[in-house]
C-alpha cells in the first residue's frame, strides 16, 4: 500500500517537473524571429492535403524513416511540419500539410510520394536562443 502511494507520488512529480521544464523552455528558449531564416539540407518531403480524418501521421512518420534507412541514409534533426490552408476547386477549405526530415546525404531516384530537395531556406522561423 505504501509502495503504491510512494510511486503514484513519484509519477506526479515527474510529470509535473516535466511540464515545468517544457513551460520553462517555451518561456525562455522558443522565439519568433521575424528575420531569422533556417536553412535545410538534404530534405525528405511528404506532401498531402488531408481530406481523411482517419489519415494517421504516426504511420507516414515511420514510414517516411523506414524509407531514409532503406536507401542507406541516416535521418538527422527532428521532423518538420509545414502547414497550410486553402479553397480548393468547389470553393471549401483543405489543409495541406508538408512533413519534412532532413538526412545525412541526398537520396538520389526517389520514389512518389516522397519528393527530395538538397538546400530549403525557411523564412520566419522559430528558433531557440
Amino acid at each position: 500500500m505504501y509502495i503504491i502511494g510512494a510511486l503514484i507520488l513519484f509519477i506526479n512529480s515527474v510529470r509535473s517537473d516535466s511540464e515545468f521544464k517544457i513551460k520553462e523552455m517555451i518561456k525562455n528558449k522558443l522565439h519568433f524571429h521575424p528575420s531569422k531564416v533556417l536553412k535545410l539540407t538534404n530534405v525528405l518531403k511528404y506532401k498531402l492535403i488531408i481530406s481523411d480524418e482517419q489519415f494517421d501521421f504516426n504511420v507516414a512518420i515511420e514510414q517516411m524513416q523506414s524509407y531514409i534507412k532503406v536507401k542507406d541514409a541516416i535521418q538527422i534533426g527532428p521532423l518538420i511540419r509545414y502547414s497550410r490552408t486553402f479553397m480548393n476547386d468547389t470553393g471549401e477549405l483543405d489543409i495541406e500539410i508538408v512533413m519534412m526530415l532532413q538526412c545525412n546525404n541526398f537520396i538520389h531516384n526517389v520514389e512518389a510520394p516522397y519528393s527530395i530537395e538538397s538546400v530549403i531556406r525557411v523564412p520566419d522561423a522559430f528558433a531557440g536562443t
